[in-house]
């Protein structure tokens, strides 16, 4: 970690932000895909397998799918790991203008995390051009002041309540510490061996080695405890309490979840060697992972397989349509309503940038567009959701063309612009 100290150090962040941008105004295309691949590698190193294909594109990429040549099939889901090209060092002991790095125009966004109901408490984590410095960006007021820390790559926030967030040091961190926006020291955290699920008061947080993943639970207090989960476990992931994971063997897949904090693991066994993301759910919601294809075209959605709260056990499958046109997937959840919902683009065999883009509703296989208040959301649905956060319902976030984020709260119908930084 970097520095405690550094946390107490208040930066209004003001004074240069309006030059530096109107002095250099880089291409916001470029910035994006750059973006796009430094938050697929975030996401890969959390999640898995089922976004790892984003990592490398390019605008120079032909674009391969369905029309005349279906996406090759995939390969089975993998033990996330640390992408190779990704720094794993400690923050540098050389000096790094932490305002310089976060106020740039070429800047990127990677990930946000806030206290539900309390957005104004809130992080951010920035990197500059030369992907080796990520900053840390903490704020109680809505980015009217500011703390800033350098941190080591690969950091993720998650929120435990009060403007309290837990840090996860780098891409294989293990080493946890609880931060407030609103000041003081980090309170370190320490992890016992012994198993148990997630109490109410304590946030599931998800640890790597390299090899495999550990599902710790933290609670206020910096005390925490490993949570079961099922062997060989990949991509774990939480969310409103439920805790979801994949293995794959034997040329099938199979889903993993939890909706009592680890204390008892239900399955289902998906046919087939595909990339699996699991849309975002919380407990007692309906399930549905969807099925991708060919890497090269980020997320190539193919198929859904799907279950009612009701009856878990009641799985379909649903093909996707598909013609010289198809939809790449950036981010999928479960709306208010119970149905599947995903950012997506719409992609056209020979046409090198997608046709079309914003947020779908998916049922039998078939996407419907929502309308949407941001006129943006085609561009921004090539970026990928920031972050899928729960307040009594899916919070949605989102980087915007000006560095700042949007929030929707009803399901991407509209959207609420915020500062990031």
């Amino acid at each position: 970690m970097a520095d405690p100290d550094r946390f107490l150090a208040d930066d209004p962040g003001v004074v240069a932000r309006s030059a530096q941008e109107a002095a250099v105004v880089p291409d916001f295309a470029d910035v994006v895909r750059r973006g796009r691949a430094r938050r697929a590698r975030r996401q890969a190193g959390a999640l898995g397998a089922a976004v790892l294909a984003v990592v490398g594109i390019v605008a120079s990429v032909q674009l391969l799918g369905p029309g005349g040549e279906a996406p090759s099939p995939a390969p089975p889901v993998v033990s996330p790991s640390v992408p190779d090209d990704i720094p794993t060092s400690a923050p540098s002991d050389v000096a790094v203008d932490l305002a310089g790095t976060v106020d740039a125009a070429d800047a990127v966004l990677i990930d946000i995390a806030t206290t539900p109901g309390t957005p104004d408490q809130r992080i951010t984590l920035w990197n500059g051009g030369d992907e080796q410095h990520w900053v840390l960006a903490t704020t109680a007021d809505g980015f009217a002041h500011r703390r800033l820390s350098e941190v080591s790559a690969g950091t993720t926030a998650t929120p435990i309540g009060g403007g309290r967030f837990v840090l996860r040091d780098g891409w294989e961190g293990r080493d946890l510490s609880i931060i407030d926006v609103a000041g003081g020291r980090p309170t370190p955290v320490t992890i016992a061996r012994t198993k148990a699920p997630v109490a109410d008061d304590e946030v599931p947080v998800v640890l790597l080695d390299g090899v495999s993943t550990t599902l710790a639970a933290v609670a206020p207090d910096g005390s925490g405890h490993e949570v079961a989960t099922p062997a060989g476990a990949e991509a774990l992931a939480a969310h409103a309490g439920r805790l979801t994971a994949v293995t794959s063997h034997d040329g099938a897949v199979t889903y993993h979840w939890s909706d009592d904090g680890g204390a008892s693991w239900q399955q289902t066994e998906l046919t087939g060697s595909f990339l699996a993301w699991i849309a975002t759910a919380g407990a007692g919601s309906p399930h549905a992972v969807l099925e991708g294809g060919d890497g090269a075209t980020l997320f190539p959605l193919l198929a859904v397989d799907a279950a009612p709260a009701a009856d878990p056990t009641a799985w379909t499958r649903d093909e996707v349509e598909r013609g010289v046109e198809w939809p790449t997937i950036s981010g999928a959840w479960i709306d208010r309503d119970g149905n599947l919902r995903v950012l997506a683009s719409i992609n056209r065999q020979g046409v090198r940038m997608p046709v079309d883009g914003g947020v779908w509703r998916v049922t039998d296989g078939r996407l419907t567009k929502v309308a949407s208040g941001d006129t943006g959301i085609a561009e921004k649905a090539e970026d990928g959701l920031l972050a899928i956060e729960d307040d009594g319902g899916p919070v949605l976030w989102i980087a915007s063309r000006d560095r700042s984020v949007s929030r929707s709260t009803d399901d991407g119908v509209t959207w609420e612009r915020f500062a990031a930084r």
